[in-house]
């Protein structure tokens, strides 16, 4: 820990007397000192990086970059690492290159490069995933041992993925030409959101960069992004926070064994506010850095909690990877004209094995999956309820009460959702064992135990 806020909080600590204000402000502080060092890259590159950013001529901005970010993920992660990151991307962009003009004018053949490519990039990906899952210390515990990010998420690899594929579909398919080998370097290794995403698309990036070298950042711009990063930062305090004050020890099995249903209950809805704040913090920090240097990135968060359902909450949760699976793999797979249930557990058994190799993440994708078909399914099913004079008297009184209250029946879809939504996501946050059992505690209310 970087006890750079020690000796502040020993000043307040002789000053303040005791009371609730004095402890308000140590936690805060003592949250603080715990989240920063998480951010410490970033602020490497806001204090040296930056700054010479705009003094480099217009033309030479994009090898500035480039070069910034190799030189900050080789000073992170040794610059072997760099090779290797950038070394399969580049070998796929050769084959784009070579296979682009023939795809163009022949689709039997486009077809066959898209899913040859994309399948070697997913293999790779995969291979090193199921390596991780063997060495179970590779891991950077981001929450203070109550959640866990995995590696290849924490230093990008997880993000260049869904980019890399996105370029090769996409260029393949003529929707823009294959660019020089630097753009998409750049593109996958920029550091400002190298780490947690959002997941840009290419062209929008592809534009920014074009964009370069003609103008320069706006005062708006520097504002915008110094605000988002100022967003981030606080939601990386009041991540600590809650841990520091509000979430039990639920780090073994005896521990979860012993815990209260409302003690579960809490604690599940503060690991996921937690866990929106760790992302979402990351996603402003990141958006606000890219804003700073003249690039729009696509929001990751709006407004989840206030979702009345599964897809709506889909559309503003981590937007960029759901975007970019609905286009990706939803779509491809048929989308809702062919096979729809299928294509909804794929694609969000993907999402799932996407973090992680491990059974708790396809679990936890499975149940987004329940979650959701249900949905439709209710949904349809109360649209003609109007219609069914057969239809059950509750439920019949109970569409007709939500026709005169719509702002009852809409916080209570609200409620259902993120209740529904946490208790998938303790697969989310807990590994395997811990949330077989949490789960059995919570649906029993804590009737049921576990050895």
């Amino acid at each position: 820990m970087i006890e750079f806020l020690q000796p502040i909080i020993l000043f307040f600590e002789g000053l303040l007397p005791a009371g609730p204000v004095k402890t308000l402000l140590l936690g805060i502080l003592q949250a603080t000192q715990v989240g920063m060092p998480y951010y410490a890259d970033y602020m490497l590159f806001l204090l040296f990086f930056v700054p010479l950013y705009y003094l480099v001529p217009r033309q030479g901005r994009v090898l500035y970059l480039l070069a910034a970010s190799i030189a900050l993920v080789g000073y992170m992660y040794g610059f072997g690492f760099v090779v290797a990151f950038l070394g399969v991307p580049l070998f796929v962009h050769g084959l784009v290159l070579v296979l682009h003009k023939r795809a163009l004018a022949d689709v039997a053949f486009r077809k066959k490069a898209t899913w040859a490519l994309v399948g070697f990039i997913l293999l790779v990906y995969f291979t090193l995933l199921f390596i991780e899952g063997l060495a179970r210390g590779a891991h950077s515990s981001v929450m203070t041992g109550h959640f866990i990010n995995p590696l290849l998420h924490f230093c990008g690899i997880a993000y260049m993925v869904p980019k890399l594929v996105q370029y090769v579909v996409d260029a393949l398919r003529g929707k823009f030409a294959p660019t020089r080998v630097t753009r998409l370097a750049l593109y996958l290794v920029f550091f400002p959101t190298l780490r947690m995403g959002p997941i840009a698309r290419f062209e929008a990036f592809n534009e920014d960069v074009e964009n370069l070298g003609r103008t320069d950042p706006t005062w708006s711009d520097i504002r915008s992004g110094l605000g988002r990063i100022v967003l981030g930062l606080l939601k990386a305090v009041g991540n600590m926070a809650l841990f520091f004050y509000l979430a039990a020890d639920l780090s073994t099995l005896e521990a979860i064994n012993q815990q209260s249903w409302l003690i579960l209950y809490w604690n599940l809805v503060m690991n996921v506010f937690s866990v929106y704040l760790y992302f979402s913090g990351y996603s402003d920090v990141a958006i606000g850095f890219s804003r700073l240097l003249g690039f729009h990135m696509p929001e990751n968060f709006y407004l989840p909690f206030f979702s009345e359902n599964l897809g709506v909450w889909w559309r503003r949760w981590h937007m960029s990877l759901s975007f970019w699976l609905r286009d990706y793999v939803y779509r491809p797979l048929g989308g809702s004209k062919h096979k729809a249930v299928r294509n909804v557990f794929i694609t969000f058994l993907a999402c799932g094995a996407w973090h992680a190799l491990a059974l708790n993440y396809l679990i936890w994708g499975f149940g987004q999956a329940v979650g959701l078909i249900g949905w439709v399914l209710w949904h349809r099913y109360w649209v003609r309820l109007d219609a069914d004079e057969s239809g059950p008297a509750v439920l019949k009184s109970l569409a007709a009460f939500g026709k005169k209250h719509p702002t009852i029946i809409l916080n209570l879809s609200r409620y259902v959702t993120f209740n529904y939504f946490c208790l998938v996501g303790i697969y989310f946050i807990f590994e395997f064992e811990r949330a077989n059992l949490y789960f059995l505690r919570f649906v029993t209310f804590g009737l049921a135990s576990g050895h």
